[in-house]
């Protein structure tokens, strides 16, 4: 496939391994901050597995990969789990290639697709205590609705959503 120097693309199957690598390796840096382990939380993205990649491609999870000078530099996933409603999951960029504007490339990408899926509103979770990374998802025009607490996990998740 030809790739511009800088795309976003829907991934498919065939690309089951570069997002395994893709979303392990962008969220590496946060599991170590926030102290997450395979026993604590392992549903975190750094502990993803290319069976569950393949499985979320077979449940009509979206995903996109940023593509900057040949080189996949981040990914987002978008899933419709209601008439309105779609969530991001997985919003990645690898470390070395953060600061680039390739985040909030993605988010707009998952921001288009959710409306040309009819949805209202979009909607992503992050760690409650992350308040950088709510600080730049609030400047994309998301706003708090509620912080939860599930006793499995070592923390508190925050969801925001952004009306579309």
């Amino acid at each position: 496939m030809w790739i511009k120097s800088s795309d976003i693309r829907k991934a498919d199957f065939s690309d089951s391994s570069m997002l395994n690598f893709l979303i392990r390796q962008c969220f590496l840096d946060v599991a170590t901050r926030f102290g997450l382990t395979l026993e604590n939380y392992p549903e975190h993205p750094s502990n993803t597995t290319l069976e569950i990649v393949e499985k979320d491609l077979s449940n009509d999870l979206s995903f996109f990969i940023k593509i900057d000078r040949g080189i996949p530099s981040g990914c987002i996933g978008l899933k419709k789990v209601s008439e309105d409603v779609c969530d991001v999951v997985r919003l990645g960029v690898l470390p070395g290639r953060r600061r680039r504007g390739f985040g909030k490339e993605l988010l707009e990408k998952a921001i288009l697709e959710a409306r040309e899926l009819g949805a209202k509103r979009v909607s992503l979770s992050i760690i409650a205590d992350d308040t950088e990374l709510k600080r730049w998802v609030e400047k994309s025009g998301f706003v708090e609705t509620e912080t939860r607490k599930f006793k499995r996990l070592p923390f508190q998740f925050t969801v925001l959503e952004l009306s579309i």
